[in-house]
């Protein structure tokens, strides 16, 4: 995913594309989390109603997708893995 992003603004070199590139990055996490589905992530939709559960899936997702290159939908999944009881030997 990041890769996508990257190519999307190969060469960027000054600070004010690199924020540009992290607005977008949390536009996309945005959406998906817009369209939550809670009955395949429960968990991760309860917890982002709220500012403070919004804000740790967010940085989750964007740590997963800078440093693994995880997808939006992949690091959400990983993240209800982590908070989902039933799943976590998964």
């Amino acid at each position: 995913m990041i890769l996508l992003f990257y190519e999307k603004n190969k060469g960027m070199s000054s600070l004010e594309e690199k924020r540009r590139l992290f607005k977008d990055m949390k536009s996309v996490i945005a959406a998906y989390l817009k369209e939550c589905d809670a009955k395949t992530t429960p968990f991760v939709c309860e917890m982002q109603s709220t500012k403070e559960g919004y804000d740790e899936i967010e940085q989750f997702v964007l740590n997963l997708m800078v440093v693994d290159n995880y997808t939006v939908g992949s690091a959400i999944m990983v993240k209800e893995r982590q908070l989902n009881p039933t799943l976590i030997n998964d």
